[in-house]
């Protein structure tokens, strides 16, 4: 029975965990209105499983409000709000690929972020590694700017060995 009860407990957390990584995903993907019908058919499809919003975000919003007046970036709403669901998904994913028009602040969101979650752990009395990351690594590409083979590796004609791309150069360096 306490085994039964135990793993009851376990497959809740995860369901937890499931919902709150796909609201998190969304949150990103589906602006406004789309992500009040996208919480709805996470309701609908995990009847048992509460549905429930990240942590307040306050003190996250506040230092990227400083982050951005320190990088000399204005601090519009639009912006913090995009780097607060950056936030969230680099706290369940281990690498994420940001696409985008050039000039339209990718890089200025990633930046942004790496200074407000370094300024918060310092500023934290006990460092929760569930809470915030201290440690991030960011590399900036321009996939148009390579061929297929380079960005992500290929195979020699000649000699029939592999050669890592670029890609797989830095995902293998980071793990």
């Amino acid at each position: 029975e306490e085994e039964e009860e135990k793993k009851k407990k376990n497959r809740a957390l995860e369901m937890r965990v499931v919902v709150q990584a796909l609201r998190a995903l969304g949150e990103a993907m589906h602006p406004g209105r789309e992500m009040q019908m996208f919480e709805a058919i996470l309701e609908d499809v995990f009847l048992a499983v509460q549905v429930f919003l990240p942590a307040d975000t306050a003190s996250l919003e506040a230092q990227i409000k400083r982050a951005c007046t320190a990088l000399s970036l204005q601090p519009v709403q639009a912006m913090v709000d995009k780097v607060v669901q950056l936030h969230h998904i680099a706290r369940i994913s281990r690498s994420i690929l940001v696409f985008g028009a050039a000039g339209c602040g990718k890089t200025s969101c990633f930046t942004v972020l790496q200074h407000a979650a370094h300024k918060l752990v310092a500023g934290s009395s006990i460092a929760d590694p569930s809470s915030c990351f201290d440690h991030f690594v960011m590399h900036v590409l321009n996939p148009g700017s390579l061929s297929f083979g380079q960005l992500y590796g290929e195979v020699d004609s000649q000699s029939r060995e592999w050669n890592d791309g670029v890609l797989a150069q830095i995902l293998r360096h980071a793990t």
